[in-house]
């Protein structure tokens, strides 16, 4: 019984690489779906790797990337100094609520 399951096991991987070498072999392209953009209204193919929402054409989302890169000036000493106080209490509070032991 034990080397009918094992017979069966290797003529099914020998299977399963077949299929993998067969379908390896063919060239199939998917085409990309067309999206129509929320802000512009035109046409474009959404790639996979594509920044920003799925709604919005390239050049919109470039453009929205650039307007946020705009907006954030730098920060001064005193404003980097202040966040990262607010962070260490931030820190030490959830800190306290998650590890505090109830008396």
């Amino acid at each position: 019984m034990g080397v009918f399951r094992n017979e069966n096991a290797a003529a099914r991987s020998s299977r399963d690489t077949h299929q993998q070498e067969k379908c390896s072999s063919m060239d199939v392209v998917m085409a990309l779906p067309k999206k129509i953009c929320a802000l512009c209204e035109e046409e474009f193919e959404l790639k996979p790797d594509k920044p920003g929402f799925a709604n919005h054409c390239p050049t919109c989302t470039a453009f929205e990337l650039e307007e946020a890169a705009a907006k954030q000036a730098p920060k001064d000493a005193d404003q980097v100094r202040y966040e990262a106080e607010v962070n260490e209490a931030r820190r030490s509070s959830m800190k306290n609520l998650l590890y505090r032991k109830d008396s």
